[in-house]
């Protein structure tokens, strides 16, 4: 399948998501304060976005199933809702003006409430993320399959949920420890958490479950897409060092002063100077771009960025080990992992 199979896609979840808004706005009448919510939330996910968590959801549904995918689409399209809602919320925590390539949704309901008071438009963005999780989880269970394993399915979302929570939690936890505090396993159990199974693992899981795919099958499943999923991150701790990428602005995790992967190969890579470096790094209060850019040529020198490459190869590697082998006569996940590996 090529790309502009996936454009479909999206242009087939982002219909159900605005048919969608548009029924539930119904049974509010013309309410003006639920006009300007419905407002903000469709120039929210109007935006441009990779869609990877409904678009792995549908390929791993289409890979038990020959059904039509209009019978899948509420659920990925239900998934596109919730993690708008992690979202809104992410970019509360991480004080973020901009969210594909326009206003938070913070920003944009600071605007609507008719306030200059940014502390209502965080708490009205809070609402929203809040209205678009019990909107997701509305959507779906429109799926057209089995009511069991639409419950089964949904379990496995509230999984991922939950364990992206606790992954959210532990990272900021972290930011006030000491570096030397923080081995490599707390690093690669947060990314497990807050993007493996979410991004990777729970949206391949939900498809094959929705698609009535042998338990057998499914850990095989959750397992490659956990190791995806790690590989996933650890490129996106690369990308977040890399300037000039469109609708992303660079060094938005250094200048947070995140201890990934990359800043911990560093410290511990035995370079001249590397431990002073990232202490030092740390110790600023509010990192220049010019201090981000010291800090990637450390990174470049102490071998780290080379070591995360050889680390993405790996994982990759043995996911498509795993997921190759669930009916290889069939290449069932050859356009799963496909997909995936071209996020890497």
């Amino acid at each position: 399948m090529n790309s502009n199979y996936y454009i479909k896609l999206s242009a087939l979840i982002r219909e159900n998501i605005f048919d969608f808004l548009d029924e539930t706005r119904a049974v509010h009448g013309k309410d003006k304060h639920i006009e300007k919510l419905y407002g903000a939330i469709e120039d929210f996910l109007s935006r441009e976005s990779k869609m990877i968590r409904s678009i792995l959801l549908i390929l791993s549904w289409q890979a038990y199933s020959s059904d039509s995918i209009e019978k899948v689409i509420p659920a990925a399209a239900g998934l596109e809702l919730l993690h708008a809602c992690a979202l809104i919320h992410d970019d509360i925590v991480d004080k973020a003006d901009c969210r594909r390539g326009g206003k938070a949704m913070h920003l944009l309901l600071n605007k609507v409430s008719g306030k200059r008071d940014s502390q209502k438009g965080k708490d009205l963005a809070i609402v929203a993320g809040d209205i678009l999780y019990g909107m997701g989880l509305k959507l779906f269970m429109e799926a057209g399959a089995n009511p069991s394993l639409k419950c089964l399915a949904a379990d496995e979302v509230m999984k991922a949920a939950f364990l992206t929570g606790i992954g959210e939690f532990s990272e900021l936890v972290y930011e006030s420890e000491k570096i030397e505090d923080l081995n490599r396993e707390d690093i690669l159990k947060i990314y497990d958490y807050k993007s493996a199974r979410y991004t990777f693992a729970c949206p391949m899981l939900a498809g094959a479950i929705l698609a009535g795919a042998p338990e057998n099958d499914r850990e095989e499943i959750f397992t490659g897409g956990r190791l995806m999923g790690t590989a996933f991150q650890i490129r996106d701790d690369i990308i977040d060092i890399t300037e000039n990428i469109k609708g992303r602005e660079p060094y938005e995790d250094l200048m947070s002063k995140k201890k990934t992967m990359l800043m911990h190969y560093t410290y511990v890579s035995g370079y001249s100077g590397a431990k002073e470096g990232v202490r030092k790094f740390l110790s600023l209060e509010n990192p220049s771009v010019e201090d981000c850019r010291n800090m990637v040529r450390l990174y470049i020198k102490s071998g780290s960025i080379e070591r995360a490459e050889k680390e993405i190869k790996d994982l990759s590697g043995k996911a498509k080990e795993i997921l190759s082998s669930i009916m290889p006569d069939k290449n069932r996940y050859g356009t799963v992992i496909s997909f995936c590996r071209s996020f890497l």
